[in-house]
């Protein structure tokens, strides 16, 4: 395997995890609170908001990033058939 391969899974895998942290963001948004513990929001979930934001902005930036990285290594391993 190699590095643009390797990379594009690390993207994936990091975009899968900040996605599954959005959804905990947005589905169970006491979760910082929990975490934390205490509530540096003062209870009226702006925090939540920013940090589902936050982990959403990341899942595209990661997945579109591994999508470049895959597709890039396909089309150099295609060029050398």
């Amino acid at each position: 395997m190699d590095a643009g391969h390797m990379r594009a899974h690390i993207e994936a895998g990091l975009a899968l995890l900040t996605g599954l942290l959005c959804l905990a963001a947005i589905f169970v948004p006491d979760w910082i609170e929990k975490v934390a513990g205490f509530d540096p929001d003062g209870g009226d979930g702006t925090l939540e908001r920013v940090v589902a934001l936050g982990f959403g902005l990341a899942t595209v930036v990661l997945g579109f990033s591994a999508r470049r990285h895959y597709r890039g290594r396909v089309a150099v391993v295609g060029e050398q058939k």
